[in-house]
Formats: structure tokens, C-alpha cells, sequence
């Protein structure tokens, strides 16, 4: 019996969101003023094109040990809120909140760990209600040789998020005794540079009494003779790995879907480099320039603009 990451929550299937990524142009510095001016051309532009360009925040490549999203929503009808206190660096132009994690952090041990986690402050949801996320677009690779993120990984490595099983599946599992129905979530949620493979929506929690959440679930990497549910990892690459996500509850109001889902969750996990290489992985997501003392170089987009459609 492989190990149960799993635990008991509803589900249901939503569309898709869109996602805009930055290329980021390979093993590239720049003195400051040239990236400067080119994120000033680049804000001219988001602005001509109604994008809204949030103040840089730099990502903290060193943030170790129990961390957490802070999410929110605001009552039947409204979005599931991300990042509420504003700690976490964005990605340019489109904005969306950038989280970093480390497949290698003492608790966790290789190639697996539980943070970052959610968080809702008691009150935002009601008692029982479920929270879920919802698996967006394919598995990216930062590569500490070339400085690039790319949409290739060296030896077949895969991502994968442990969830909750949708309520109606386990019912189902239990009346009809197919129980091979709960094997999809127990392999987990598979990102990989083709996709998703497995289950694209699964449960983060119920609310507890007082309508809050507090959860960690499980991340994993391994490479492509690995195995995360038996531990068998292989041995993956050293590099950082991007996921995205989003978050969405199943349940409704008036007949309709009472919360909408949240905006995309961009994930960077770190495996094997330093904080030094994981920050430039990260400064090159968010386009900040190189500090002023030079001791790491921000790598500049390149021309195009990669569109990520999130498809399933």
C-alpha cells in the first residue's frame, strides 16, 4: 500500500485561466540603466494594454522553514483573494503572486516538502465549506547552466502536489466498491512540460468551526524513473521548477457558484542550487534589476511574450 497523502473533500471542474509569462532571455546581464529603460518600455506597453503593473517586490530566495499563503474572500459572489498581506514578490506584468519553496529543507528531507502552505483567517469561509486548487499549465525548469527558464527538463522530472479526494468520488469508490477510482489522487497531481496529468482539481481542506483554514500539502520531485508515492525520487536535476495554480470552492449559492476562483498561484521550487542561483531564478520571473552592489544579475526578457493557456 503506498503511502496516503490524501485526505476527504468535494470537488468541481472549472475552465482554465489564462496566464502570461515572461521569456527570459538565456545567461544574459545588463548594467541597471538598460534594464531600467527596458521595464520602462515594458510598463508603457502593459499600460497601453489595460494590464495593470504592480510596485516590484523582490523575492526572498532564502525564506526557510513554516511559511503560508494568506487567502481571502469577502462573502458569496466575490473572488477568492491571494497574497492579502502583500509578502510575496510578483511576476511582471501580469502580476500574479510568486512563492518560493525548497524541495530540500530539513523537515521535508530530498525532493519533498509541505511548504508553503494556505492560510484563511477564521470567518472568511463558513463551517465545513472546502477550499481546492486547481492545477494550471505545464511544469517550467530554470536551468543554473544556461540562467534561463525553460519549458524542457533534463531527465523526464515531474512535480507533483498531493490532494484531497472530491467527496462524491469516494462516496462513489465506497457504494460501488471501485475503489480503483481513489488511485488518481493518491498518485497525486502530476506537473510535467507536456501538462497536467492526473487529478486537475483536488481538496486543500474543509473550514474548520470557525470558518478558517490552515493546511499543508505535500510537493515532490522526482525524475523520470521515479516514483513519489513510493519515495523513490530518482535523481533530479539541480535546478528550480515552476508550477502554477489556483485556488476555487465548490461551493454554490442561489444555484450558482458562491466564490469565484482566485488568480493564478506561480510556485518556484529550489532543488539543489544555492540561494545566490535560486535568487537569480527568481529575479529573472519578476525582471528586477541587478542590485547596485552587483552581487547577483537579474537575467532581461527577451522580445516575446509567452501566452499560457492552462489547458488540461
Amino acid at each position: 500500500m503506498r503511502n496516503q497523502h490524501y485526505r476527504l473533500v468535494r470537488t468541481k471542474g472549472l475552465p482554465a485561466a489564462l496566464l502570461l509569462m515572461l521569456a527570459v532571455s538565456p545567461g544574459r546581464s545588463e548594467p541597471p540603466a538598460a534594464d531600467v529603460e527596458l521595464r520602462d518600455e515594458l510598463s508603457e506597453l502593459a499600460s497601453h494594454a489595460g494590464i495593470a503593473v504592480p510596485a516590484p517586490l523582490r523575492c526572498d530566495a532564502g525564506l526557510a522553514g513554516h511559511f503560508d499563503l494568506f487567502l481571502a474572500v469577502d462573502g458569496p459572489g466575490s473572488q477568492i483573494r491571494v497574497d492579502v498581506q502583500a509578502a510575496y514578490c510578483r511576476q511582471f506584468l501580469t502580476g500574479h503572486p510568486v512563492i518560493p519553496g525548497n524541495f530540500n529543507d530539513f523537515a521535508g528531507g530530498p525532493y519533498l516538502t509541505d511548504d508553503p502552505g494556505w492560510f484563511m483567517n477564521p470567518g472568511n469561509l463558513l463551517p465545513d465549506e472546502a477550499l481546492h486548487f486547481r492545477a494550471l499549465d505545464a511544469l517550467r525548469f530554470w536551468d543554473p547552466a544556461t540562467g534561463r527558464w525553460g519549458q524542457s527538463v533534463p531527465n523526464g522530472e515531474q512535480v507533483r502536489l498531493f490532494g484531497g479526494i472530491p467527496q462524491e468520488v469516494f462516496i462513489e469508490a465506497i457504494t460501488t466498491g471501485n475503489l480503483e477510482l481513489l488511485a488518481p489522487f493518491e498518485e497525486g497531481t502530476i506537473y510535467t512540460t507536456e501538462g497536467v496529468e492526473g487529478p486537475a482539481e483536488a481538496g486543500v481542506d474543509f473550514a474548520d468551526s470557525a470558518g478558517g483554514i490552515h493546511s499543508h500539502l505535500d510537493f515532490c520531485l522526482q525524475d523520470g524513473s521515479g516514483d513519489c508515492p513510493d519515495r523513490q525520487f530518482g535523481t533530479p536535476a539541480a535546478g528550480a521548477y515552476l508550477i502554477q495554480l489556483q485556488f476555487l470552492s465548490p461551493e454554490e449559492f442561489d444555484g450558482a457558484q458562491k466564490y469565484q476562483p482566485s488568480e493564478a498561484v506561480l510556485v518556484a521550487l529550489r532543488n539543489g542550487i544555492s540561494v545566490a542561483e535560486f535568487q537569480d531564478a527568481l529575479d529573472a520571473l519578476t525582471d528586477l534589476p541587478p542590485p547596485t552592489d552587483g552581487a547577483l544579475q537579474t537575467k532581461l526578457p527577451g522580445a516575446g511574450v509567452l501566452v499560457l493557456t492552462g489547458a488540461q
